[in-house]
């Protein structure tokens, strides 16, 4: 086993890969859509909303209802969304151990905006593992777009070529890709075929395989 690292740094996306968040905050807007008279399954859920910023996703969610969603709408939301947070928070399993074990500089490229992940990474315990982090607001463009993933590398001082990406959603497996970055996609409760088609090189469902699959990458 070699202790050394094709990369030269390592971006992870946040919800959905370093806390468990992806599937709470489905649930909460699906609960609010349903609310306003838009009943959509699980599935349709991921479809429409999964790794989107809350301006794309309040404007899919306009789209889909056919009129513009209430202002009240964002505000109840993310008071249910600070509730969970606050008292159901889980990371996502052995992603500390993954995190201890590749000795790269690390960096967080979130489409969710800073106050909120902040929180998330504070109460998570995960702060610590960072040097630094790109929120939506710190970019012109949201993911698909490349600029978050972009400005993280710029941020580490590194090629985005040599940066691996850590992603879930095909949002930011575009993203990520499209910056020029390797992506490897954590996979639990995703369409693997969908994944690799937007541009993950590998797809893995534990967290404790990742230092191991970063390793020994070698179509970099």
């Amino acid at each position: 086993m070699t202790n050394t690292f094709p990369f030269k740094a390592v971006i992870f996306d946040c919800d959905g890969v370093l806390v468990d968040t992806e599937h709470m905050t489905n649930i909460l807007w699906q609960k609010g859509l349903n609310e306003l008279g838009l009943e959509l399954s699980y599935e349709q859920m991921l479809h429409y909303f999964a790794g989107k910023s809350v301006a794309d996703n309040l404007q899919q969610a306009a789209e889909l209802l056919g009129y513009p969603v209430p202002e009240s709408f964002q505000q109840k939301l993310y008071q249910r969304f600070v509730h969970e947070l606050q008292t159901n928070l889980q990371t996502i399993s052995n992603i500390e151990y993954a995190l201890q074990n590749i000795a790269l500089p690390k960096a967080v490229a979130t489409n969710t905006q800073r106050e909120s992940l902040k929180l998330k990474l504070t109460r998570a315990r995960l702060t610590d593992y960072f040097l630094d982090a790109v929120c939506v607001e710190d970019v012109d463009a949201a993911k698909p777009a490349p600029d978050v993933y972009l400005e993280a590398a710029r941020r580490l001082n590194t090629n985005p070529q040599d940066c691996a990406a850590i992603e879930d959603s095909v949002v930011g497996i575009r993203a990520a890709a499209a910056a020029g970055m390797t992506v490897f996609a954590y996979a639990p409760g995703m369409n693997i075929q969908d994944q690799l088609a937007a541009g993950a090189v590998i797809t893995f469902d534990d967290m404790i395989n990742l230092p191991e699959l970063l390793r020994n990458y070698t179509g970099y």
